[in-house]
């Protein structure tokens, strides 16, 4: 009889008010089953791409924006008018995910099918319920402290029996079947325990009476209990992994291996903070290249040219656990500048650092100026900058090419940055300026050896950040 209470308990709150879809806050997953964060949901009339009104609250007085813009967490707060709705999920891009993805499309989502006090979409005929109270007890108690429902009236009794007019023979605790095939005869049903499910055991004639057994008891301790590596059981994981499924002997459960979208880049070439986009997740790696300013190449002077200005050093680094709208602070190492005549200046160490996001410092040092001509006892070519903090990944920059002690020599080449080759050292003519520095971070070319040439610029440093979205 709880059963059936319940059944009436659902209907009359189906009359009263809207019905969230699938629960007061929805979350949704996105085509590999983790969550949409920042995604968006469309709602169309089913079958056709018209868009249809959700709400906010049951009342239904404020629709939701359509699409639905979902959190960081792929939950919103929906509920369904009462019809059929075509649903389609897209992943975060762009204005109204105009740039996302469509992760899936599902027609026919029945909404609410009560509203005002009727049903829709569904009809109830061929019976009347002749009472607007059941038991003459509030919803919800376990069991009605007086009277009984015993009578409903019927047009039609569904399956092999005929027409009726009356189905009486319902008392407290039980289920009333038919006592034979085409007749209008009620017996009582055995009487549910409070725990009993009830079992059908055929079309519910005498010879083939409804019964009830009794449920099995499931707990907390059943639930929580579940091994974390089985042959039986899927894996009950930890937030941020996923289960591999039944494989027996192993631990079941693992950190995403791969991510499915798009490679985004973002190359910051100017001091200032890098901001974490929406729609990553607290697994989304992020991988850093940081390049150092490149030094300037040395100038020439009488007999003896220039060398080239050591490559800022690249430092690398993989990095996780953002979160979208924080900040990193950013500093991009200057290129060195040459000097005629005589050595220039080094290039500056570029670096990111905690902003109102908590990462770990990592360093990528600027590149050594080349020594100018008018030093011959000691006109060695720049060294390459080192990196600190970053993973095995690193590297020093290249070092500057050492100028040469004769009357008509040519500068020496700046040295080779992470992303490509410095600056070429003047040749071809009695007196010129190195070149400066081709690549970002690269070193700047030596001057001639005639009196007056001035070394080549460094390049600029960078930083590069990846990610997949």
């Amino acid at each position: 009889m709880r059963r059936i209470l319940l059944i009436f308990f659902l209907m009359a709150t189906a009359l009263a008010q809207n019905v969230p879809y699938q629960n007061a806050r929805a979350t949704f997953l996105d085509a590999n089953g983790l969550p949409l964060a920042n995604g968006c949901v469309f709602f169309y009339v089913a079958g056709t791409n018209n868009p249809q009104n959700t709400y906010t609250t049951a009342a239904g007085g404020t629709a939701n924006t359509n699409p639905v813009i979902l959190d960081s967490t792929g939950s919103a707060q929906i509920w369904l008018y009462s019809a059929l709705y075509k649903i389609v999920a897209w992943s975060y891009g762009g204005t109204n995910c105009s740039s996302g993805v469509q992760q899936w499309s599902v027609d026919d989502v029945p909404g609410n099918y009560s509203i005002n006090g009727t049903f829709v979409g569904s009809n109830i005929s061929g019976a009347t319920i002749q009472s607007s109270t059941i038991n003459s007890t509030p919803i919800g108690a376990q069991n009605p402290s007086t009277g009984v429902f015993t009578t409903l009236t019927a047009t039609t009794i569904i399956g092999n029996a005929q027409t009726a007019t009356s189905l009486q023979g319902g008392a407290l605790g039980s289920i009333p079947y038919q006592s034979a095939a085409s007749t209008t005869a009620m017996l009582s049903g055995n009487r549910a325990a409070m725990d009993d499910v009830l079992v059908s055991h055929g079309t519910g004639w005498a010879a083939q009476a409804p019964g009830f057994t009794n449920a099995p008891a499931i707990s907390g301790a059943n639930i929580t209990s579940l091994p974390t590596s089985s042959s039986a059981y899927p894996a009950i994981c930890p937030s941020g992994q996923f289960s591999q499924g039944l494989s027996s002997g192993s631990n079941n459960c693992a950190s995403p291996s791969s991510t499915s979208g798009q490679l985004h880049v973002v190359a910051i070439a100017a001091s200032g903070t890098f901001t974490i986009p929406a729609g990553i997740s607290y697994s989304t790696q992020f991988e850093i290249f940081i390049v150092g300013g490149g030094g300037s190449g040395g100038g020439g002077s009488s007999g003896v040219s220039g060398s080239g200005g050591g490559a800022g050093a690249m430092a690398h680094v993989l990095d996780s656990g953002w979160t979208a709208g924080d900040t990193i602070t950013v500093t991009i190492g200057a290129g060195g500048i040459g000097t005629a005549g005589g050595t220039g200046t080094n290039g500056g160490s570029s670096s990111i650092s905690s902003g109102t996001q908590t990462i770990s410092t990592v360093t990528a040092g600027g590149g050594s100026a080349g020594v100018g001509g008018n030093s011959p006892n000691a006109n060695y070519g720049g060294l390459g900058g080192t990196p600190t903090g970053g993973d095995a990944m690193s590297t020093n920059g290249g070092d500057g090419a050492t100028g040469t002690s004769a009357s008509t020599s040519a500068g020496a080449s700046g040295g080779a940055s992470y992303f490509g080759g410095g600056g070429r050292g003047f040749y071809g003519g009695s007196t010129g300026n190195g070149s400066n520095g081709e690549a970002w971070g690269s070193g700047g070319g030596g001057g001639s050896s005639n009196t007056g040439a001035a070394g080549g610029n460094g390049a600029q440093g960078l930083v590069e950040i990846r990610w997949i979205q």
